[in-house]
């Protein structure tokens, strides 16, 4: 056997083992994998991790005390959505890297070896090699533009990544403030099961000396009953709560931690027109829009330079040994020459006419868009400012009412001792001042929520506090 024909079956056997190995593998083995990947995660969540006592698979076990600032600095390290986003930001490097390349020389190696087993060409095997540079001089606008979008899309994916961390700052706060709520709560059905269970005692007492009814008796141990209800379900929402949270911040549900932060009414003072103006300059969904606008500018030079003409200086050289016969010579044979290249489509059918329409077209919607979204900024300020100023006087007009409930009861309580009342009333006062310190602890919850509303539409959350608005310079 000639020595083509062993390169050839060998190059065909080659080929023929390639496409066996990428067709031998069926959806049922690919979704075996995948199940396989599932159980281990799976283990992993639920078992903690042998060799670190602290981690239970992959994430966090957190214990023992957890304020809000220990909350988020968790949440800027194991938040997924964080994780996420700051991929986008190696993205954002890879692009800036490739534009900048559109300027850049290029440099291409090629080589060929060809073998011929026809014996009437008396030519056997031949080989060449070449090496090709070029330097773009002037590509119609095209490196410009491009490079341009590349420095816009970072800046945007990092207004992007500004965005995703007030969400989950937002998303946190709230979390923790809903978790505190349901703790007060349940405080609240606990304090009011020690009120129910002193009316009851006092029942019994003036029941058992004949001066209470069966009925009243009856009446406060329903009570007593539904309070203790009312103390497991709160119990359930605070765990519900917390749960939320862990999985916000992103570590184990498997954690054991306690708030230590209060719910507490502290007025803040806040500068309406500071805060459109700052919304309107720093809101980060605003700066995307402004980037969407200039990256649809930089898309129009970027198509309108393909009906330009592109100037290449280019080199080249090539090194070929034509082949081995008769009258053949055996050495290399060298070519090499530089100097400049036009390339012009002068008519591609009217292709790059549309295609700058289109782009005109998308720069008007995203200017649109931009102005759309400006409006939406401007009432979700308004209405974040007016949800404040209606929280402020909620509290304070239940600042008092829990003082007032609790002399009520204490009222009635005297009057039931000396006859007066009767345990009905001593009941309905402790309802009201169940009410009244629920209704207290939820007006607090959400001055301190609409607060954080007001520092989300303003776009400062987790970046400057909502009395600095006004007095700090914008850069």
């Amino acid at each position: 056997m000639n020595k083509f024909m062993l390169k050839f079956r060998l190059l065909v056997l080659v080929l023929f083992a390639g496409v066996l190995v990428c067709g031998c593998v069926s959806q049922e083995e690919v979704g075996r994998g995948f199940a396989q990947n599932r159980a281990v995660s799976y283990n992993r969540m639920v078992a903690v991790d042998g060799g670190d006592p602290n981690l239970a698979g992959e994430l966090l076990v957190v214990s023992g005390d957890l304020s809000l600032a220990r909350a988020m600095e968790l949440a800027q390290e194991y938040n997924q959505s964080l994780a996420v986003q700051r991929a986008r930001l190696l993205e954002a490097e890879g692009q800036m890297v490739e534009a900048i390349s559109t300027a850049m020389p290029k440099v291409d190696l090629t080589s060929n070896a060809l073998w011929n087993d026809n014996e009437v060409i008396n030519v056997r095997d031949s080989y060449q090699w070449q090496l090709l540079a070029r330097q773009p001089l002037y590509l119609g606008g095209l490196s410009g533009a491009v490079i341009d979008a590349a420095a816009v899309f970072s800046y945007m994916v990092g207004q992007e990544t500004r965005g995703v961390e007030q969400q989950v700052e937002l998303q946190v706060r709230t979390l923790y403030l809903a978790t505190l709520l349901a703790a007060e709560l349940e405080g609240v059905s606990r304090q009011a099961r020690v009120d129910a269970s002193e009316n009851l005692r006092l029942v019994e007492a003036r029941y058992n000396q004949g001066e209470a009814l069966r009925f009243e008796l009856l009446r406060s141990r329903v009570r007593l009953r539904a309070i203790e209800a009312e103390i497991i379900q709160m119990h359930n929402e605070y765990l519900v709560s917390l749960a939320a949270l862990l999985n916000e911040i992103g570590v184990s549900q498997l954690s054991d931690v306690t708030l230590t932060d209060e719910l507490v009414y502290s007025e803040v003072a806040v500068d309406e027109g500071g805060c459109l103006r700052w919304a309107m300059l720093r809101r980060p969904d605003l700066l995307i829009g402004e980037s969407l606008v200039r990256l649809a500018r930089d898309n129009i030079a970027v198509e309108q330079s393909g009906d330009r003409p592109k100037v290449y200086f280019q080199a080249m050289y090539q090194e070929d040994r034509p082949g081995v016969g008769v009258g053949s010579s055996r050495h290399w044979e060298r070519t090499a020459n530089a100097g400049l290249v036009l390339e012009w489509s002068v008519f591609n059918g009217r292709q790059t006419e549309g295609r700058v329409t289109q782009a005109r077209a998308e720069l008007h919607r995203q200017q649109s868009s931009l102005r759309q979204l400006e409006q939406q900024v401007q009432l979700e300020t308004t209405q974040s400012l007016l949800t404040l100023e209606s929280a402020k006087e909620f509290v304070e007009s239940q600042r008092g009412n829990v003082a007032d409930a609790e002399e009520s009861l204490r009222l009635a309580r005297v009057n039931f001792r000396e006859g007066a009342n009767t345990s009905l009333d001593v009941i309905t006062e402790e309802l009201q001042l169940a009410t009244a310190r629920s209704d207290y602890i939820q007006a607090v919850h959400g001055y301190q929520l609409a607060q954080l509303q007001l520092a989300a539409a303003v776009g400062v959350l987790g970046e400057m506090e909502l009395t600095a608005i006004g007095t700090e310079d914008i850069e």
